[in-house]
């Protein structure tokens, strides 16, 4: 199924990407999900710190898509 999507996460004080994840289509919930038992602790961090702004990258792809997408862009933003 294509329901999957990849995001960013962007610091908002340096405009700078900062995490690349993907989710499945359930109203965006994984990338705007701001919990910090379900992130890690370098994450935690930087949301302590400034706001965070949510980018959808790709949407409607096959799962197998979507991690390849997320994978290339973590090597493209570290």
């Amino acid at each position: 199924m294509n329901n999957w999507y990849v995001y960013m996460h962007i610091r908002e004080d340096l405009n700078e990407t900062f995490y690349i994840g993907i989710g499945c289509k359930k109203n965006y919930g994984r990338a705007y999900e701001f919990r910090s038992d379900k992130r890690n602790i370098i994450w935690n961090r930087i949301y302590l710190k400034t706001k965070i702004l949510v980018e959808i990258v790709y949407d409607n792809l096959p799962k197998e898509d979507a991690a390849k997408k997320e994978q290339e862009l973590i090597k493209q933003y570290g």
